[in-house]
């Protein structure tokens, strides 16, 4: 079971660094993820047209992607995760938005998968193992 976050989608949706890792776990495992995933990489996805990284068409076609991905992952409610969010976000540094794919990793016991070497450094802390723990990483 893996806890994805946006960085990890729109690295595999915009082909970016080690989106390969990320297209293996989408094929072979269970992956949960929080429910405001889909906007934030949305909007992810609009920064990346704006800035024109991307044409027009692949923005279409990384969407309908984007959308056909959902069925395969099971989002959470982020209501009930704030609290505990917050407080490690208080603690650690970080956004309490990160925080909620940390504690919901925490909270299912499963992997982590994320681009951000912060946020994986965080999870590595509450020992939550992760799934890329590469140097390379941004953050």
């Amino acid at each position: 079971m893996i806890v994805i976050d946006a960085s990890a989608i729109v690295a595999f949706l915009l082909r970016e660094p080690h989106h390969e890792i990320v297209e293996s776990c989408l094929l072979r495992e269970d992956i949960h993820s929080v429910d405001f995933m889909l906007a934030e990489c949305a909007s992810a996805i609009l920064r990346a047209a704006r800035r024109s990284r991307i044409t027009e068409e692949e923005t279409r076609t990384i969407l309908e992607v984007l959308e056909e991905l959902q069925p395969i992952i099971t989002h959470h409610s982020s209501r009930r995760l704030v609290l505990k969010a917050f407080q490690g976000a208080r603690k650690l540094g970080g956004s309490v938005y990160d925080w909620l794919y940390l504690r919901l990793a925490e909270e299912l016991d499963a992997a982590f998968l994320s681009m951000d070497k912060k946020i994986n450094a965080d999870a590595r802390k509450l020992g939550v193992e992760t799934v890329i723990n590469d140097e390379s990483l941004a953050g």
